[in-house]
């Protein structure tokens, strides 16, 4: 959700379940990128085998590509449904090709990954470089998105449950101990870590820009996007709950005369020293603040909110899957296979206790679960992965965005009309179409 005016109507038509297919954050943000990298793969794919070079070298950063293009296809696969299939690098345009249904893209993703797997290395020495593990751990996620709505590959749960257990019992990655630590910066690419995308703050177009985004106007940051409200209320309370969200703003004021008119007024007010310079806020709590909804924490530099600063450009890195994903793959994947086993209880109760802030490998009565279904791995990954880009995939392939949307706190934004599984999949973009209406076409008529 967004929140704002100005430019957010074009976030505003998604949260409204009515987004057309002329929304520039559509084509900008989430299509051409993707299309780009994707480019960007099949060159290295198809021209590394031309390069003199150590032979096992080069199939390792060809394996990258592999890598790269599944990722981008299966992220675009899951917002736009059947898609053009290109896999190689050209110049010319055509503009006659069609998008193929969504099994067969899925396939490719499934392939490329296998490829991936076989020739990446266990582990690389740059931080956002894909490893053999890391791929696994993507096609274990790949066959879990794969087994649900649309496609419904049932038996695509239990290869899921063997890929995630692999990388549970022989891969590199750990749980931090503490869930806060995961969003420190100074920490980031840790053994949680199993791919993340890396940014820079020195070149221009390399900016992570979730930083600023993520931060509420009243803090002088864009509000992107934050959390809706009955989310927030339900979430459990505990250290996860407390570093997952943002909930007391932070407004400037201008000097001590305006901190002590706040002061006389009744407000919360608090003095910050930043390099021997006094710095003056008004404490606003999300609920009675303009913009009425809180927001994310994980994204932000501890530092910088204790000064109410807004650091931009960033060069955090974003965490596009974690180790705690895995295991909450493992915990869905077998139980929707063979039945909830102890294995895939215990994956469940270790990330249950860390949210409390306990020892993963201790058991924890009144925390931990004896068992579980589908739907409560599903809200355990809604919590444990909040911001993380997964929700809105996980409610679409267990079916369940209408039952979620009417949970809705009538104070969040006001929908066009309730969400239908019409509005599972993005309209596919205009301009695509008016090049070639080939691309209006749903292969699935999903």
């Amino acid at each position: 959700s967004s929140t704002g005016d100005l430019n957010k109507w074009i976030f505003w038509e998604y949260d409204k379940f009515n987004p057309s297919g002329s929304n520039p954050k559509g084509d900008g943000l989430v299509y051409k990128p993707h299309w780009k990298s994707i480019r960007a793969a099949n060159s290295l794919i198809n021209n590394g085998p031309l390069v003199d070079g150590d032979e096992k070298e080069k199939a390792e950063f060809i394996a990258e590509g592999y890598f790269v293009r599944a990722f981008n296809y299966f992220f675009l696969g899951r917002i736009f449904g059947g898609l053009p299939l290109i896999l190689t690098p050209s110049d010319e345009v055509n503009y006659d090709i069609v998008r193929l249904p969504l099994s067969e893209i899925y396939d490719q993703i499934i392939s490329d990954l296998e490829t991936a797997i076989a020739d990446l290395p266990d582990a690389q020495a740059d931080a956002g470089r894909p490893t053999s593990w890391s791929a696994k751990a993507m096609l274990a996620q790949v066959h879990l998105a794969r087994a649900g709505w649309p496609l419904d590959v049932t038996s695509s749960y239990a290869t899921a449950a063997a890929l995630a257990k692999d990388v549970i019992d022989n891969g590199p990655y750990q749980l931090l101990d503490n869930y806060a630590d995961i969003w420190d910066a100074d920490l980031e690419n840790h053994a949680e870590s199993v791919w993340a995308a890396q940014f820079s703050d020195k070149a221009y177009g390399a900016f992570n820009y979730v930083y600023i985004g993520s931060a509420p106007p009243t803090e002088k940051g864009w509000g992107d996007f934050c959390s809706e409200i009955y989310f927030f209320n339900s979430f459990p309370e505990g250290p996860r709950k407390d570093a997952t969200f943002y909930t007391i703003f932070k407004k400037k004021l201008a000097d001590l005369a305006a901190y002590n008119d706040r002061l006389a007024a009744g407000a919360t007010v608090e003095i910050v020293v930043d390099n021997g310079t006094d710095l003056y806020f008004e404490l606003i709590p999300w609920n009675e603040s303009a913009e009425n909804n809180p927001f994310y924490r994980k994204w932000r530099k501890q530092s910088a909110i204790n000064i109410g600063r807004i650091t931009y450009p960033s060069n955090r890195s974003e965490y596009y899957l974690r180790f705690a994903e895995v295991l909450l793959i493992y915990a869905e994947a077998k139980i929707m296979a063979t039945g909830p086993d102890a294995s895939a209880i215990l994956a469940l109760n270790m990330i249950k206790r860390r949210a409390m802030g306990l020892p993963v490998d201790v058991a924890a009565p009144g925390v931990d679960v004896a068992s579980a279904s589908q739907a409560d791995i599903v809200q355990e990954r809604a919590w444990e992965l909040a911001g993380e880009y997964s929700r809105w995939f996980d409610m679409t392939r267990t079916e369940i965005v209408e039952s979620v949307t009417d949970n809705r706190d009538p104070n969040d934004i006001l929908l066009f009309a309730p969400p239908t599984k019409a509005n599972y999949f993005s309209p596919y973009p205009q301009f695509e179409i008016d090049l070639n209406p080939n691309m209006g076409i749903d292969p699935d008529n999903f």
